[in-house]
């Protein structure tokens, strides 16, 4: 073999041994996300930006709708210490997924965001869908979804969708 086929025989491998290097330290980083603050995520842009001034929020076909300030408080405290990170594997896998009945809507004086609850907190961790994407998430604080549902059921009543 002459020493120029050599020269490139070579090149080419160094070239595809940086390709495959570059490949699984790019997988290793999309397959392990950082934890985030919910504002960080482009779903979720200036979450945090103007205050939360109604929340609803859905179970199978019934649903609450409530403005009230400590219900309102309670989700704060949850979404002020709320981590997420993208969890890849269910975005793969949405068709085994449970289709969630769980919704929560919080609007804000400036958006509003629907948070689609794919798994309740167990072991401190759950699973959210925000528009498409799916998260894990924890918080130091309890998910306050049953508790303040019940609050408001009893303050405001609840709305039956399917009737």
């Amino acid at each position: 073999m002459s020493h120029s086929r050599k020269m490139i025989v070579i090149i080419f491998a160094i070239i595809l041994i940086v390709i495959i290097v570059v490949g699984i330290i790019i997988s290793i980083f999309i397959r392990n996300p950082k934890w985030k603050e919910i504002n960080e995520i482009k779903e979720c842009k200036g979450f945090f930006d103007s205050p939360i001034i109604e929340i609803e929020l859905i179970k199978l076909n019934r649903k609450v709708i409530f403005s009230d300030d400590d219900l309102i408080d309670e989700w704060n405290d949850f979404f002020k210490t709320l981590e997420i990170k993208r969890d890849y594997s269910q975005s793969k896998n949405e068709k085994n997924l449970n289709k969630s009945v769980t919704l929560l809507k919080v609007k804000t004086e400036s958006s509003e965001y629907l948070f689609s609850l794919v798994s309740f907190p167990k072991d401190g961790e759950g699973i959210l869908k925000i528009d498409d994407a799916y998260y894990f998430f924890k918080s130091d604080t309890t998910f306050p979804f049953d508790q303040t549902y019940d609050i408001a059921k009893e303050r405001h009543g609840q709305i039956n969708l399917w009737e």
